[in-house]
């Protein structure tokens, strides 16, 4: 993606270039007939087709890349969404003791997964609402990362006999009600608006049943 994008803005600077020195010297007394005039004309007409015929396709791939960036990225944080509402669930619903390190191992490594593919996006100008929205579950779900690994100091206290059981309860019950009002509202409207999108990425498409 970031390959065409750069050739894209190479190739758009060149359009622009050779297609004004071509009017130039079309159109202006630049340079005299006897200096060959004719020829610096077809020759800047000539490297004005040629940028403009790879601008083209360089615009359709990068349309194409994103499209597919896009579908990846809605896949990854789904599942990671869906983890981070089910660890919430769990403190929030169930005991204390109920075991969310396999939960917490599986978002970690799919927030990683979510970071090596925002690595290969690249934006023209400015960020599109889906950009948004992906950047938007990004930070948030690296907030609650941090809670989470502040809960777990909390635990690795306890289990050092640090810190009692009380204050243990006391720091879960509290990260539980930032978790609840101020993270679950916001996860569970980003799957909305994923679930929403995706309908458009695909609204092009017709199924029909064969068998």
């Amino acid at each position: 993606m970031k390959v065409n994008k750069h050739v894209v803005i190479v190739m758009f600077l060149f359009c622009i270039i050779f297609f004004s020195t071509a009017l130039l010297l079309e159109f202006s007394n630049v340079l005299p007939k006897e200096s060959h005039k004719d020829f610096y004309l077809n020759f800047s007409i000539g490297l004005f087709a040629s940028s403009l015929l790879v601008l083209v396709p360089s615009i359709v791939q990068y349309t194409n890349e994103k499209r597919k960036y896009y579908v990846a990225m809605y896949r990854i944080l789904n599942y990671l969404l869906y983890d981070t509402l089910k660890i919430i669930s769990i403190m929030n619903e169930y005991s204390k003791n109920e075991d969310i390190s396999k939960y917490f191992e599986s978002i970690k490594l799919q927030y990683n997964d979510l970071i090596s593919e925002y690595s290969l996006f690249t934006k023209f100008f400015r960020l599109s609402s889906r950009d948004k929205l992906i950047e938007s579950v990004i930070s948030e779900t690296y907030k609650f990362m941090k809670l989470q690994s502040h809960l777990a100091s909390y635990r690795i206290s306890l289990m050092n006999e640090s810190i009692s059981m009380l204050e243990y309860k006391e720091a879960f019950d509290s990260i539980t009600e930032v978790l609840i009002k101020e993270y679950k509202p916001d996860f569970e409207n980003y799957r909305k608006m994923i679930d929403e999108d995706m309908k458009n990425i695909i609204k092009d498409k017709e199924f029909k049943k064969y068998y």
